[in-house]
């Protein structure tokens, strides 16, 4: 199969609970009210999988789900959407991931608990019938890479040199360490950067992959590690992109307060219009303008992609925003 993008990374189910709930606990003891309850096929590779196949592009998953119930719902999800399961792990006798988000008391994001996995995150080693999968994407995006330090051997940096040598476009959104870990995060990326065309953080994240407090600073260092682009998504205050001698400020769209369902991913669909507008061989400064729109678009409903339409194809979004 020939796909546009190919998606490494961890997936997890969502579930968000939103509406209006008592703020005392005291009354909170004896409450009882209905919610709008949103069960998610979610993750750092879930929800950029959603929203490049939302987005047009033909798009397969390259993960490790269990053979549980919410492993078959993210698995569903998925392939209702058209996302190419077939190199897909289900490992049986193990539990799925879930974050629960309880946006009941006027957080749009932050979730209140959840569990993790017991499988691995993706495939390791990834073996030929893998490599010959990834080899058949145009783009390769790598997701929650910096979540699982018991992940960062040669495998991935290996498939990404091959990549690089082989032209694909390769793209990283690492996220951040899910268990604690001492000094800056670039040792846990750096054998990556040098292969990756596309590196995508938040502020934050930029800021400890470098333990640099300047943005700037922090972009121009990564830029110098490897990457072609760098972008640092900033929420509501935009996103800043660093490519060749260019610095970018792309203002955020603004979207009224009572319009936002939740900001649970938005940064996926950042990454999902901006990589796609891309591969559509559009200029950065008009892919920033595209990631922001489809940005403003997956906060009016719960996650990144529920928001998305049929008609919200690259190629229509560029006619409307660019």
């Amino acid at each position: 199969m020939s796909l546009d993008v190919a998606v490494i990374g961890p997936v997890n189910v969502d579930l968000i609970l939103s509406g209006d709930a008592p703020h005392q606990i005291e009354e909170i003891r004896n409450w009882f009210g209905l919610s709008d309850v949103t069960l998610n096929a979610a993750g750092s590779a879930g929800y950029p999988a959603q929203v490049f196949q939302k987005l047009g592009l033909q798009t397969g998953l390259l993960t490790v789900t269990a053979d549980d119930a919410l492993g078959s719902a993210l698995r569903y999800e998925m392939a209702k959407l058209g996302i190419d399961l077939s190199r897909v792990r289900v490992v049986p006798g193990e539990i799925s991931q879930i974050a629960i988000y309880i946006l009941l008391f006027g957080s749009k994001k932050r979730p209140l608990t959840g569990r993790r996995s017991s499988h691995q995150p993706w495939p390791a080693p990834l073996d030929t019938a893998d490599l010959g999968y990834l080899a058949s994407a145009r783009l390769i995006h790598i997701a929650g890479y910096l979540h699982y330090p018991s992940m960062w051997d040669d495998d991935i940096p290996n498939m990404l040199r091959d990549a690089k040598q082989r032209g694909q476009m390769t793209s990283l959104d690492p996220q951040f360490p899910l268990w604690p870990l001492e000094g800056r995060w670039l040792p846990g990326i750096e054998r990556l950067l040098p292969y990756v065309d596309v590196l995508l953080v938040d502020q934050d994240e930029a800021q400890n992959i470098t333990d640099l407090e300047s943005l700037d600073e922090a972009g121009r260092l990564l830029r110098q590690a490897g990457p072609q682009i760098v972008v640092v998504k900033r929420g509501e205050q935009g996103a800043l992109i660093y490519h060749a001698d260019q610095r970018i400020e792309q203002p955020a769209q603004r979207v009224p307060e009572n319009e936002i369902a939740d900001t649970i991913g938005a940064g996926d669909a950042f990454d999902g219009g901006f990589l796609a507008a891309l591969l559509r061989g559009r200029s950065v400064a008009e892919a920033a303008q595209i990631g922001t729109a489809v940005a403003a678009i997956s906060v009016r409903g719960h996650g990144a992609a529920t928001a998305l339409r049929a008609e919200d194809t690259i190629d229509r979004l560029i006619e409307r925003f660019s």
